[in-house]
């Protein structure tokens, strides 16, 4: 981490890699969710829970999802879903989380 630091802080300044170290420990040691999480916009209502997961590319095919969704390694809003043909109902700003590390906030369109 130290090494990180000191890259950063040679190209970026010492503010910026003081906060990448900061949102480093909040979202992988601390377990947190990101400061800034990509945006998927979605048009439906609501959505099968494999599509979901295929369309927010946490998974190359429905398989693939449906083995992630089966085995917890999702969640909506921090809930754990396990359920792959589970209608999700779409909500404004909905995070959506593929293990510890991938994440997705749901805009609709």
């Amino acid at each position: 981490m130290r090494l990180a630091y000191e890259i950063v802080k040679m190209y970026h300044g010492e503010k910026a890699a003081h906060a990448a170290q900061e949102e480093f420990t909040r979202v992988f040691s601390k377990g947190n969710m990101p400061t800034e999480i990509p945006e998927l916009g979605i048009s439906e209502h609501a959505i099968v829970l494999i599509d979901l997961v295929t369309r927010a590319g946490f998974a190359a095919s429905k398989s693939e999802a449906r083995r992630l969704i089966e085995q917890g390694g999702v969640r909506i809003n921090e809930v754990k879903k396990t359920d792959p043909a589970e209608i999700i109902a779409i909500d404004n700003g909905m995070v959506v989380q593929s293990g510890p590390r991938k994440f997705v906030k749901i805009i609709r369109k």
